[in-house]
């Protein structure tokens, strides 16, 4: 379909395609949102991954022997993982050099839930399933169906690490209390 203005074809003798402009504006719009998103998510993640890595290791003998029991009940073998001290909530942060991010303040049992947690998260390597659920809304950033399957499998990830954390430890109350004690942590409204 081309539209010929009277202007343009006595003027300049070219023809104006409708389609190849829409088309082309869509494309730079999809690009332009795509580059925004791709950008800010690193920039994100370079900003999170350097905060993480200030945090210091965790030296307290026994916090180490109940991060070492929890890899063994949890069926993580790796020795990679380091368990830092410090944020504001509990978790896995890091692709190449994965570290367990623990705030202050839990108790011994407690700890145990919220380590298994975590580890439940690398056994299934989620950071990988949401570098790729990154990817994918960057490329499909337009569409809402995607940011809404975005938000759903996040919290499917977090449901099945919960369940799994009952079934290892079959505490269903403690988990439920530590489950509480960190979400009124993260948010004080609540």
């Amino acid at each position: 379909f081309a539209l010929r203005t009277p202007a343009a074809s006595t003027v300049t003798g070219k023809s104006f395609t409708l389609k190849k402009q829409v088309a082309d504006g869509l494309i730079i719009g999809w690009a332009a949102g795509a580059a925004a998103l791709v950008l800010a998510l690193a920039a994100t993640g370079a900003v999170f991954g350097r905060r993480v890595r200030r945090f210091p290791l965790w030296d307290d003998p026994t916090i180490l022997d109940i991060f070492e029991d929890c890899k063994k009940e949890a069926g993580v073998k790796s020795d990679r993982i380091s368990l830092r001290v410090g944020g504001d909530t509990p978790l896995l942060a890091g692709i190449r050099k994965p570290a367990i991010l623990i705030p202050e303040g839990y108790t011994h049992e407690e700890l145990r839930h919220v380590l298994i947690h975590e580890l439940c998260h690398y056994r299934h390597k989620d950071i990988w399933i949401n570098v790729l659920c990154c990817f994918l809304l960057s490329v499909y950033w337009f569409n809402p169906v995607f940011w809404i399957c975005f938000f759903i499998i996040r919290r499917d990830l977090e449901m099945l690490c919960d369940y799994q954390v009952v079934e290892i430890t079959g505490e269903r109350k403690a988990y439920a209390s530590v489950l509480l004690r960190t979400a009124l942590k993260r948010n004080q409204f609540l």
